[in-house]
């Protein structure tokens, strides 16, 4: 794993030396998650983190008429997990499945705790991914509240430039707030802008 994203991440972001780099992810659990598969389903105690090698995963609840609520698309280079769950260790309100074939490396609650002791600066990868976390769920809730569709969609074309090809029209238009039939007439005039 010391060619992996994670390892790329880690010697960038959190500056850590490559013998330290390969101690850590000797101790970590790579994991093939198939298209369609979850790696985290409701009603579940989540007690991971995941890094995402390679493919797209979705975060999303679902309500008590059965629609889709979509919160985050999770691509490459990304750590993706249900911090309430994990924090609080209530049972998941959310599912993470994977939208294609998914290559994830699983950081358990237990190695941040340990490797923390042992290095300052995961600290600061785990404030990281906090701070993102934050991030991301305060501009969605602003994003929803305040946005028109068209500029949700804008929004997300340049958040999200690499993988709105590989995210179904149905899914993208319920991370958007909209229907079908909206997405299509969106994306019809932002192609007759362009």
């Amino acid at each position: 794993m010391e060619n992996s994203r994670l390892a790329q991440f880690l010697f960038k972001e959190v500056k850590i030396d490559s013998k330290f780099a390969a101690q850590l992810l000797n101790n970590l659990k790579l994991m093939a998650v198939p298209k369609g598969a979850f790696v985290l389903k409701m009603g579940e105690i989540a007690n991971c983190v995941y890094f995402i090698e390679s493919g797209l995963l979705r975060y999303y609840s679902v309500d008590n008429s059965g629609k889709d609520h979509i919160l985050q698309f999770v691509a490459e280079n990304n750590f993706i997990g249900n911090l309430e769950s994990i924090l609080t260790g209530d049972p998941s309100r959310f599912y993470i499945q994977a939208l294609e074939k998914t290559i994830v490396i699983v950081l358990e609650e237990s190695f941040f705790l340990q490797f923390i002791k042992r290095h300052p600066n995961l600290s600061l990868m785990n404030k990281m991914f906090l701070r993102d976390y934050v991030v991301h769920l305060q501009n969605r809730v602003i994003e929803l509240l305040s946005f028109s569709a068209e500029q949700r969609y804008e929004d997300f074309m340049k958040q999200y430039p690499g993988i709105i090809t590989r995210i179904p029209q149905l899914m993208l238009a319920s991370y958007l707030g909209i229907t079908p039939e909206s997405l299509s007439r969106i994306r019809r005039e932002f192609q007759r802008k362009m």
